[in-house]
């Protein structure tokens, strides 16, 4: 296929948003009056990191179960170094379990969402 990489670039462009939103686009954090709402954030973000990596390699015909899994470990990696260089290298940053956990929810969530749109889609 000619020019299948364009296919990552959805999955680039979220790597790089969330990024971008865990270490430089925040400020000081509000203590009062925050919700745990920022955790179906985090899920969502690498739930939509995992299906835009698994759907690159679906769709340039470079997927197979080992891609599967490294996609998984990388979206799980990827979300637990974030928290790392948050908690390292951000003043108004932390490490928060939490959010490590909703991280690799989000990435567990998208890969047994592409596993489930894989069996409905080779059914029809």
């Amino acid at each position: 296929m000619k020019h299948s990489h364009w296919w990552f670039t959805p999955a680039i462009a979220v790597t790089i948003g969330i990024f971008m939103l865990s270490t430089f686009l925040t400020g000081p954090a509000q203590s009062e009056g925050v919700s745990n709402f920022d955790k179906v954030e985090h899920a969502f973000a690498y739930l939509v990191l995992t299906l835009s990596f698994l759907f690159a390699f679906h769709k340039t015909g470079n997927f197979n179960k080992k891609v599967a899994f490294m996609v998984f470990l990388a979206s799980g990696s990827y979300g637990m170094l974030m928290e790392l260089l948050q908690h390292y290298f951000f003043e108004y940053r932390h490490f928060e379990w939490y959010d490590a956990i909703a991280n690799v929810t989000g990435t567990a969530t998208g890969f047994l969402m592409f596993g489930i749109w894989q069996k409905v889609s080779s059914r029809m």
